[in-house]
């Protein structure tokens, strides 16, 4: 990983990439994109509100000493998984934030779901758990992600239009996948969340 922390960040105006996350979003059903556009902050400092919980769900580890125990016989302590996760996310302020800034409407979403998730499974150590470690892979995989936008996008490598369509699906799926998990805590707690359409991109 440590071609992340080599990559600098570039400014807004050097942005080169399409906008991927609203070509994502815009590939979901209408329940789905109902479900995320309930959740978005629509800010652009998304990832430090996320970091401030992850830092609080880390505070409740160690209070708690949580631990589970997985199918497979492994014991994972979540303090450890959570510190990944915010390691991944800084490492993703490191080179994503200017997709934030470019299009804070639709690149914040999968950031402002980790927010709600993380608040809604804080009371079960089960649930936590798999929230967690969930959302600890999808950090990791959006940190890989920014990467490849940051050293390809713009370039004039032959596959870049492959790359782009991969980018665009994985999106998709990821966006899919969060609204899936927000939906289930939503049935689950009764939660709801207030619909706000997203209509066009801040200024």
């Amino acid at each position: 990983m440590s071609t992340v922390s080599h990559v600098q960040p570039t400014n807004l105006q050097q942005y080169k990439g399409e906008n991927y996350w609203k070509k994502a979003f815009d590939l979901l059903e209408a329940d789905l994109k109902a479900t995320l556009s309930a959740t978005n902050t629509h800010k652009l400092n998304v990832l430090n509100e996320v970091l401030d919980k992850v830092e609080k769900s880390r505070q409740t580890c160690i209070r708690r000493q949580w631990k589970v125990k997985l199918p497979s016989g492994k014991m994972v302590i979540l303090r450890d998984v959570v510190e990944k996760m915010i390691g991944w996310i800084h490492r993703y302020k490191e080179v994503g934030t200017i997709a934030i800034q470019y299009d804070p409407v639709h690149a914040a979403l999968p950031w402002a779901a980790f927010i709600f998730l993380l608040d809604v499974s804080l009371g079960d150590i089960q649930m936590f758990a798999a929230v967690v470690m969930d959302l600890e892979f999808i950090a990791l995989l959006l940190c890989r992600c920014s990467v490849y936008e940051k050293l390809y996008i713009g370039s004039s490598a032959t596959t870049l239009d492959s790359l782009e369509d991969a980018l665009v699906c994985l999106y998709s799926e990821t966006l899919t996948h969060l609204s899936k998990c927000l939906q289930y805590f939503e049935k689950k707690t009764g939660c709801r969340f207030k619909t706000i359409h997203i209509t066009q991109k801040m200024s």
